[in-house]
Formats: C-alpha cells, sequence, structure tokens
C-alpha cells in the first residue's frame, strides 16, 4: 500500500512539473526572424532592384510590439540599424499578434553602402534583428551578403 501510495504522489508531482513548464513556456514571447533577399512584384512596383527582407513571425502567446529593425556583422559590436522613418518599406512601430508575421524591407544598396561605410567589404555573415518595445532582442540565423556585388547590382538600375 505505502509504495502504491509514493509512485501515485511521484506520478502526480511529475505531471504537475510538466504542467508548470509547458504553461510558462506557453507565455513566453517567441519571435522567429528570417532574413532573405529578392524582388518586388507587382504592379505598383515599377523598380528592379534587389531588396533584404526581415520576416517576422509570431510563434508566442502574447502580443509583440516591434520598435526597431537592422543588422549586425559578427565580430563587430556595433549594430546598424535601418532608420524607418525615411524607409517607406518600413512601418514600426508594429504590432503582431500570435500566429501573425511582419515584414519590411530595405534595397541591398542601402545595406551594402552602410557596411562599406563601416569599412567592410567581400562576403559578410549579417544577422537580421527586431528590437520590441521593451528592448528584447530577436535574431535571425545569419545571412550571406556580398558588398561589392550588391553596390554593382543596384548601380546598373
Amino acid at each position: 500500500m505505502e509504495t502504491t501510495t509514493i509512485i501515485v504522489a511521484a506520478y502526480g508531482a511529475l505531471l504537475s512539473t510538466i504542467n508548470i513548464i509547458l504553461f510558462i513556456k506557453a507565455q513566453r514571447t517567441s519571435l522567429l526572424v528570417d532574413l532573405s533577399k529578392g524582388y518586388l512584384v507587382g504592379k505598383e512596383y515599377k523598380d528592379e532592384n534587389l531588396y533584404l527582407f526581415w520576416n517576422a513571425y509570431n510563434k508566442g502567446a502574447k502580443n509583440i510590439k516591434l520598435s526597431t529593425v537592422g543588422f549586425r556583422v559578427r565580430g563587430i559590436k556595433d549594430y546598424f540599424q535601418i532608420p524607418y522613418q525615411m524607409d517607406p518599406g518600413i512601418k514600426l512601430p508594429f504590432e503582431i499578434k500570435p500566429g501573425e508575421a511582419y515584414c519590411c524591407f530595405t534595397t541591398t544598396q542601402q545595406v551594402a553602402e552602410s557596411l562599406k561605410k563601416a569599412g567592410l567589404s567581400g562576403e559578410i555573415n549579417i544577422t537580421g534583428y527586431f528590437t520590441d518595445a521593451i528592448k528584447n532582442k530577436y535574431y535571425s540565423k545569419p545571412f550571406k551578403f556580398k558588398v561589392e556585388e550588391s553596390l554593382k547590382n543596384d548601380a546598373k538600375q
């Protein structure tokens, strides 16, 4: 009888612990950030510039209010913040509800010029990020970016 009670108590404690862990995990903010390159398609887009896209997917249970967007280079402590007040492809601040996504973009030429001004060239791994209203940063996986190629491609336009 005593062994059965111990087993039932241990099982109950295990279930309670799992329940608490799952509850805490569900309450966290979880934002997946993706960085990609491409073109704008549609009648309203007349240019042929190559763009860098930041995509954010809210996988958590809470709303997340995005306040800044940018990128960083591994090995450099400085962040490159995109000045969204001057860029029509970026509408911030923006609130993402759970299960929703947000996308913003800027030309690869603007990114390449920023990297060139910082004294960087060649193929560089950049990591995109978003910052929320309470200064949490959410990062993408590293993305290979070719500085000179981006400057040449956009110079042809």
